[in-house]
Parts: C-alpha cells; structure tokens; sequence
C-alpha cells in the first residue's frame, strides 16, 4: 500500500508540471497565431467552437484555452494553410499548362 501524502506530492508535482507545459504550449500557440494573423487576419471562434477568420474581426484569447480547444485552433490554422498550399500550386499548374 503506497502512502498518501506521497502520492499527494507526487500529485502536486504533476499539477504543477502540467500547468508549466499548458503556458509553454499557449505562448507557441500564440506565436504561431501571430504568424497566421499577419498572413490572412483575424480569426474568431463560433458559437459551435469551430474557428474561422475575419480581417475586421476581434483578437482570440489564448489565455485560458483548455487543450482541446489548443488542439482545435492550431488544426484550423494548418488546415487553411494546407488549402491555401494546395490552391496556389493548382494555379501555378494551370498557368503552366496554359504556356504548353
């Protein structure tokens, strides 16, 4: 039988790991909105919790973000990047094959 104020510390310990890797996670994530916010604005979360953007929309607040919604947000933003990704090479292929 293991000891319960042991297992109490180890518990705080782990709350407090937790919690140091939750901010690192929102400070890169914050980071990486920046990014994405320069290239095509601002974004928002809907009332359905998915997220879109807007150039004359409001900031999102990272500050309290559970890892679900982290894990949402950064999707979102490497979805449209890989769309974005996909459109521009499909038109640079359609400009080549129009110089054919």
């Amino acid at each position: 039988m293991e000891n319960i104020n042991d297992m109490l510390v180890r518990l705080n310990s782990l709350d407090e790991t937790m919690e140091k890797e939750r901010k690192e996670a929102a400070r890169r994530l914050r980071h990486d909105l920046g990014a994405f916010i320069a290239r095509y604005g601002y974004i928002y979360k809907s009332k359905n919790g998915s997220y879109s953007f807007n150039r004359n929309d409001g900031e999102v607040k990272l500050g309290n973000l559970n890892i679900e919604e982290m894990e949402r947000l950064h999707k979102f933003m490497i979805d449209t990047l890989n769309n974005d990704i996909q459109y521009q090479e499909d038109m640079i292929a359609r400009y080549i094959d129009l110089c054919l």
